[in-house]
């Protein structure tokens, strides 16, 4: 951008000039410049920066006094001088803009690897809930085993309770009014053993409904992890 490499012209040659050059109708004038590559005495640099579409260009003309400039016509080697005075601060401006532009494709760079250790890590952790359900689905099947033979054992108690209750009938209603609450006790336990073993089968429902849910997450992020290492390849 023309602001740029007007300030870094101005730096360029304020750095060899006698005083800050000078900018008058566009054109900017730096006096008394001490380059001894170029002459032995100190010099005048007038120049003009254009921005353009490819860029910015820059057009100086030196000369030791008013009268005449420096060029191939007068000195070839004092003209070759003055082109690499040029060229070397063309290089500098263009290693600057390198380095920014290198800066930034490495940036972008480090966003691409960052995105992909954060699709790993999405990964890992589908991976360990993945196991931890698994777990927790054992255990309950393992519970579920013994809920399922408790209710049995529970409903064989409940059926030869409602017998005695039945005997009962008739006799002392002291009796009777004991065994039917025994009998009543005996039915709430099975009612929460089948409670039980309901909410363990909900339980393992929704954790097969995360295991899909996580093996799902998983084939997006091996995809994700796929595209993004492209990427990162092509940035590198």
């Amino acid at each position: 951008k023309l602001k740029d490499v007007e300030k870094d012209w101005t730096g360029y040659l304020r750095d060899i000039s006698k005083g800050k050059p000078k900018t008058s109708s566009g054109e900017m004038v730096a006096e008394g410049v001490a380059y001894k590559n170029i002459a032995p005495a100190p010099f005048t640099v007038i120049s003009k920066l254009l921005e353009t579409t490819d860029g910015v260009k820059i057009t100086a003309w030196f000369t030791p006094d008013s009268g005449k400039y420096m060029g191939r016509s007068l000195n070839a080697d004092q003209n070759e001088a003055v082109k690499k005075f040029i060229r070397d601060f063309a290089v500098a401006e263009y290693q600057k803009i390198v380095n920014a532009q290198l800066a930034d494709a490495k940036a972008k760079q480090k966003l691409l690897e960052n995105k992909l250790e954060d699709y790993v890590k999405v990964e890992e952790k589908a991976v360990k809930e993945i196991e931890e359900d698994k777990r927790s689905i054992s255990r309950n099947q393992d519970d579920l085993k013994r809920n399922e033979s408790d209710q049995d054992v529970k409903g064989e108690v409940v059926e030869n309770q409602k017998r005695v209750v039945e005997q009962a009938k008739g006799g002392n209603p002291d009796v009777l009014k004991k065994e039917q609450k025994q009998l009543n006790e005996d039915e709430n336990d099975l009612k929460k053993l089948q409670r039980d073993n309901e909410k363990m089968h909900r339980q393992i429902d929704n954790w097969n409904k995360e295991i899909r849910e996580d093996e799902r997450k998983i084939d997006q992020s091996k995809k994700d992890q796929q595209f993004t290492s492209e990427k990162i390849t092509n940035q590198k």
